[in-house]
């Protein structure tokens, strides 16, 4: 049987124990915001997953539709194969006018947005500075004047 032998805790003599931090509500805080970030970089992550897993492959038994009588089916009957037209590719238009016109739907919105932010700043100064002038400068002006009862 051994002794019993009182060790000293590990920290100083005379300080708090780190336990303390447990009663916190800011420890709690930040572990709760740790949690939530987390989660939403796990959720980041498996969409990112989802973006670049492969997509199925395209059904190709669907049946075809009959040509109709059309120009293009008259030039093949003559024995001429028709030029092939380009198939729209998905993605981002990269022509010019569909980046210009992009452009000026952005700035447009970005005007309306500054002005909005504009009104909104001179209507805050508006009424900080009635605020002041109606409120507080009386106030001073009333504490700075001599009492009537004051010798």
């Amino acid at each position: 049987m051994l002794p019993e032998v009182d060790l000293p805790p590990p920290w100083r003599p005379g300080r708090r124990s780190p336990a303390w931090l447990l009663t916190r509500p800011l420890t709690w805080l930040v572990v709760g915001e740790i949690v939530v970030m987390l989660g939403l970089i796990a959720l980041a992550w498996h969409l990112f997953q989802d973006h670049n897993r492969p997509l199925p492959a395209v059904v190709t038994s669907l049946p075809r539709p009959t040509p109709s009588a059309s120009p293009t089916a008259a030039v093949v009957s003559a024995g001429v194969q028709p030029s092939p037209r380009p198939t729209p590719q998905p993605g981002l238009a990269t022509d010019l006018p569909t980046w210009m016109a992009q452009f000026a739907f952005i700035n447009r919105d970005q005007a309306a947005w500054q002005k909005a932010e504009w009104n909104f700043l001179q209507a805050a100064v508006r009424t900080i500075r009635d605020y002041i002038d109606k409120v507080v400068l009386p106030a001073i002006r009333r504490a700075e004047q001599p009492s009537p009862n004051s010798s």
